[in-house]
């Protein structure tokens, strides 16, 4: 997974591209939510960690579950963009 993410007064964004190169599954996402229950901005006082990060985990999961089921008119050729760690 590849993503760009950020935070900031109550503001969660993330932007992922996301590819399995075993199952041949990529797809992007992204996604904007605000998580300022108390409605003060600059408080510190965000829900980031309990509802946030969550909820993109879930999200994510679920279009990826969608996405390893979901028939293809063609296949991604991903060999280009897959690297090898060395041991």
């Amino acid at each position: 997974m590849f993503n760009k993410t950020g935070w900031s007064y109550g503001f969660l964004t993330d932007v992922a591209y996301v590819v399995d190169f075993k199952n041949k599954v990529e797809f992007m996402l992204s996604g904007v939510i605000y998580l300022n229950r108390d409605g003060v901005l600059n408080d510190n006082k965000y829900e980031y960690e309990e509802t946030g990060y969550p909820f993109f985990k879930e999200v994510g999961e679920i279009i990826y579950k969608y996405e390893l089921s979901r028939k293809r008119a063609y296949t991604p050729d991903l060999r280009r963009f897959q690297f090898r760690y060395d041991d």
